[in-house]
């Protein structure tokens, strides 16, 4: 810990921290109140006047029947008597958002008439709580890239943008808004072991042992900055994978931002260890993390939702590992050699286990949806229109212009943080 100063002496630690940094600080407590005000202000009577009424629909009311039998029992829901009743079926959501609601709920317990309204009151305030925190990872991302005015900017349109107050709004219910907050926790963390990554050549040959064992023994040596960033990264996704089973459209942003990484190293001469390691540290993590969890299905709900995911990440890693090993070969070669094994791998698995290829060529279904799924009301695509509202108009084409600048200084900027963003954005 700092120590403070003493008499005459200069400035301590913490007050050289806090002049440097709280201004910052300040104005992040206040978009994270704003945020917190705008989604909770207009909704908290009308709901705690009504039993804590939620507004999410059926969403909502399965949540609060989770909790209540996390409550009641301690345990947590896996298979539904009255869904599919009287056969029951799979719960189909993960635990973390329930029992964020429920343990506080239970502590809390004192503080209210009884237990349902404790359970009403954290279950209502929920989305409203994790909407508006999420300004907090906006914000580090938008300073470690573009520096710290951005992210408070970032921050600020984020806190006020209509389209993340209407599904974190207060008595939604719903686990939408702590899936974005996890979602940009594994962003920044992933964004901020690739930036303090030292990216070198750290294996001299790949066709010799004793150099490939030196050069991890010196990757694990000289990088605990960033695995200790990339375990964050793994630890978020894990969280994220016990909240929502739609956790592969994460998994498919990462390995879409990695591929592409792959291909600019290839053609720039540049080592991809580093990046290979980052991705797979984070990865492995989570998916060990999330392992216990999935592994009390182990029928299509696990095959589906966990197995198809795992080895996605594992085929987008054996891709890239292809790249790391050919790296002193010039690229005319080893692209096609690549792109040959990779097609062979491919048509066997479609052979073999079609539903991997399938989640393969479509992204785990994200990029190309059944005709059943565009039936969903809300999985459809929002129109153009929709779209451009729900941010804001002058913010979405403020946004829109800035994607357009990023993608042009591309080639002047090629640093992997940089096309981390561009590849999200």
């Amino acid at each position: 810990m700092p120590k403070l100063s003493r008499g005459g002496g200069g400035p301590s630690e913490l007050g050289k921290w806090m002049r440097t940094n709280g201004p910052a600080l300040l104005m992040l407590t206040f978009v994270f109140l704003l945020a917190l005000f705008i989604r909770s202000y207009f909704a908290y009577e009308t709901s705690a006047e009504n039993d804590y009424i939620v507004s999410g629909g059926s969403d909502s009311y399965y949540w609060r029947r989770i909790i209540d039998y996390h409550v009641e029992t301690g345990l947590n829901l896996f298979r539904d008597p009255l869904l599919n009743y009287p056969d029951n079926l799979v719960n189909p959501r993960p635990p973390f958002f329930s029992m964020s609601v429920a343990v506080p709920a239970v502590l809390m317990e004192g503080l209210f008439a009884s237990i349902d309204d404790s359970v009403g009151f954290f279950l209502v305030w929920s989305t409203a709580f994790w909407g508006a925190l999420t300004v907090v990872p906006v914000y580090f991302l938008g300073k470690e890239t573009f520096g710290r005015r951005v992210g408070l900017a970032a921050a600020f349109f984020f806190a006020i943008m209509p389209a993340h107050v209407q599904r974190s709004v207060l008595s939604n219910a719903d686990h939408d808004a702590i899936i974005l907050f996890l979602i940009v926790m594994i962003f920044y963390f992933l964004l901020k072991a690739i930036r303090v990554q030292e990216h070198k050549k750290w294996v001299e040959s790949w066709k010799s042992g004793t150099s490939i064992v030196a050069g991890l023994k010196s990757y694990l040596g000289g990088s605990h900055a960033a695995i200790l960033y990339a375990l964050m990264a793994g630890t978020a996704y894990a969280a994220l994978m016990m909240t929502w089973v739609g956790f592969a459209y994460v998994t498919v942003i990462i390995l879409v931002y990695y591929v592409i990484q792959l291909f600019v190293n290839m053609f720039r001469y540049q080592d991809s260890t580093s990046v290979t390691m980052l991705v797979m540290i984070s990865m492995s993590f989570g998916y060990l993390l999330a392992f216990p969890y999935y592994a009390n299905y182990f029928d299509s709900f696990f095959n589906d939702r966990f197995l198809i995911p795992l080895l996605l990440s594992a085929g987008g890693l054996i891709f890239g590992v292809m790249f790391v090993v050919s790296r002193d070969s010039p690229w005319t070669i080893s692209l096609p050699t690549i792109a040959g094994v990779t097609i062979a791998i491919v048509a066997g698995v479609s052979l073999f286990y079609a539903p991997l290829a399938d989640a393969i060529v479509t992204g785990q279904g994200y990029f190309s949806q059944s005709k059943l799924y565009t039936t969903i009301s809300e999985a459809r695509a929002p129109q153009f229109s929709e779209l451009a509202l729900s941010f804001g108009m002058v913010t979405f084409f403020l946004s829109l212009a800035g994607l357009i600048y990023a993608l042009i200084k591309i080639p002047k900027r090629t640093g992997a943080e940089y096309i981390f963003m561009v590849v999200w954005l």
